[in-house]
């Protein structure tokens, strides 16, 4: 088994976090390694729901979320021939005004050592880019803060 992560802190209350990291169909409009979700079931986020994920440099792929608890945490899963890929969001509250997100992929079946070594700094790269992304929007959403003027 094979993992990777990437965790952010951002001044943003769980609440409007969640609200972002859960909108999966909108992934597209603010995370740049995202170029398409489309729900294959329902648009809404609960387990068994699927959804074909595109994303540069990846094949197209479709995810179904296997563990969710609202608010706080959610994974969904891929599987091909030899792998299974656990895509991980979790949601830690610091403060009602501050929050701390990590998104984490675990590789595991007979093919995670050659996918990692192949696909991990791809990997590790594109979280690193979407935690930066979801701080970045969440700081677009709530305005500049005045104690940083």
């Amino acid at each position: 088994m094979k993992q990777f992560e990437s965790t952010v802190t951002m001044a943003a209350s769980p609440e409007q976090v969640w609200s972002v990291l859960a909108d999966v169909v909108r992934w597209p409009e603010w995370l740049p390694t995202v170029t398409r979700v489309e729900p294959l079931d329902s648009s809404s986020l609960k387990i068994g729901a699927r959804y074909k994920i595109s994303q540069p440099k990846l094949p197209i792929t479709v995810w179904t979320v296997s563990e969710l608890t609202s608010g706080s945490s959610f994974n969904w899963e891929a599987h091909s021939p030899g792998i299974r890929t656990i895509a991980t969001h979790a949601l830690a509250p610091i403060s009602s005004l501050e929050a701390r997100a990590t998104l984490g992929v675990i590789f595991s079946g007979f093919f995670a050592g050659a996918v990692s070594l192949f696909k991990g700094g791809l990997t590790q790269d594109y979280l690193n880019r979407e935690a930066a992304a979801l701080k970045e929007t969440l700081l677009r959403l709530s305005g500049p803060n005045p104690s940083q003027t």
